[in-house]
């Protein structure tokens, strides 16, 4: 195929559907921003600078992916009236496919959080000093590959090396989740059987220690959301350019935004 007759999509993108899908994604964005507002102004009585800032630090991956969802569906949005617009393309491309990648990370170090809040480092499997440092260091390099393979994909000669990359970073993001879903399962069981003093004692702490089975209920649900929305898009790749994922724009709303949505209100609850 030449370079004349590429077509960046298959279809002509919705407008309306994909500024809906856009809007969605700003109310969950400003809900989130207001929530750390939210909290460092009404906690900050009450917590340390370090704790305060620790769970500002756990909310900026999981905000800038919101952010980059939001982002990518006004880029498609821009695709509806010109859909050869190689930057709307590459706009929509990267932030769809690395936006759930950032709330992953926030995920990975909100584990790591409910683990040291409950003294209950002995009781998982992977030292909690290195666990969030494993699997975020996993969420990286998942990002670059996709990174690499979203920008590839705008060019026709390089198209099928980009789409490997992106193969190879999304299974590289399944494979981790996969693991760190074991993990919160392990754990969850073991703190349930060997509660720690501070799981045992709920009923003189606080609210959020109150519902730590909640909280760690809640990075499963999402988790596997997530990982629900990493296999569809891998399966998309998999499929290539001609395949029934990829030649048809529902399937990114159901399967991909969908999932996302469901998995950022499971996190803003």
């Amino acid at each position: 195929m030449s370079t004349n007759e590429w077509k960046l999509y298959n279809y002509t993108p919705s407008l309306w559907v994909n500024l809906v899908q856009a809007g969605k994604y700003a109310l969950l964005l400003s809900v989130s921003i207001g929530l750390m507002i939210f909290v460092k102004i009404k906690y900050n009585k009450y917590l340390s600078k370090q704790k305060s800032n620790r769970y500002l630090g756990v909310m900026i991956p999981f905000t800038i992916g919101l952010a980059m969802e939001c982002i990518g569906y006004i880029g498609r949005a821009m695709g509806h009236s010109d859909p050869q617009n190689l930057g709307a393309y590459i706009l929509q491309s990267l932030c769809l496919l690395l936006g759930p990648t950032f709330m992953a990370a926030s995920i990975y170090m909100l584990f790591g959080e409910i683990v040291k809040t409950l003294d209950a480092s002995h009781l998982s499997i992977i030292p909690i000093t290195k666990l969030t440092k494993i699997f975020v260091a996993g969420d990286i390099l998942s990002l670059l590959l996709q990174s690499g393979g979203g920008g590839l994909m705008a060019s026709s000669s390089k198209a099928d090396f980009g789409e490997k990359l992106v193969i190879g970073g999304l299974t590289v993001q399944l494979i981790f989740f996969g693991c760190f879903m074991v993990c919160v399962v392990l754990f969850f069981l073991k703190c349930s059987r060997y509660p720690t003093k501070l799981a045992n004692l709920s009923s003189s702490l606080s609210r959020y220690m109150n519902n730590w089975k909640v909280h760690l209920l809640s990075l499963v649900i999402a988790s596997l959301l997530i990982f629900a929305r990493s296999i569809y898009r891998l399966l998309e790749f998999v499929e290539g350019r001609d395949g029934k994922l990829m030649s048809s724009e529902e399937y990114l709303f159901l399967l991909d935004s969908l999932f996302i949505t469901f998995a950022a209100l499971t996190l803003l609850s």
